[in-house]
């Protein structure tokens, strides 16, 4: 395969029997194109590189998000609240070895309280609320806490995450 990149140094041509000018666009091979990019003596023209700077980025559109879960396992990447609001929960859900979950607000920035439970039992008896929280943003915030680690240490094999106000709040298992 090729690329095109701009040079900013001067170097010779990959066969070594020219020299590549600077400000000039060259189509040269990729692992050649990647090597005069990285030392900088040149731009990736068409930006076929990835960057550090996407590659770094935390934070990721809501379309991203979901695009992204779509690809990914579909029976454990799963809205369990799809525009919750306050008093709705997802029921007692087992926990299937690690667990991580993302939410964020459909619309708005309206402050939403919301707490999570587990429990040893499928009917939710003594449930132990092991996070409270609260979320006032349409971005997307992911968590992978060792909050099921804790669960393992209490015993509990289900979990219930519930909007105690606010809202509308939507929730991914295995995000």
């Amino acid at each position: 395969m090729t690329m095109r990149v701009t040079m900013r140094n001067p170097r010779r041509s990959e066969d070594g029997l020219s020299v590549l000018l600077v400000g000039t666009i060259y189509t040269v091979s990729d692992e050649f194109g990647q090597a005069l990019v990285q030392a900088n003596h040149a731009v990736d023209t068409d930006n076929v590189i990835p960057t550090e700077d996407a590659a770094a980025r935390d934070d990721l559109l809501p379309a991203e998000v979901r695009l992204t879960r779509s690809l990914v396992s579909g029976a454990r990447n799963t809205e369990i609240l799809t525009g919750a609001v306050a008093g709705e929960d997802s029921g007692w859900l087992r926990i299937n070895g690690p667990e991580a979950l993302a939410w964020q607000l459909v619309s708005g920035t309206t402050n939403t309280t919301f707490q999570i439970d587990v429990s040893a039992t499928a009917d939710g008896a003594s449930p132990t609320m092991i996070l409270t929280g609260n979320y006032a943003s349409s971005t997307v915030i992911e968590r992978s806490w060792p909050l099921f680690n804790l669960a393992a240490s209490l015993n509990a094999n289900y979990f219930r995450f519930s909007v105690l106000s606010g809202g509308p709040l939507t929730v991914i298992r295995n995000a």
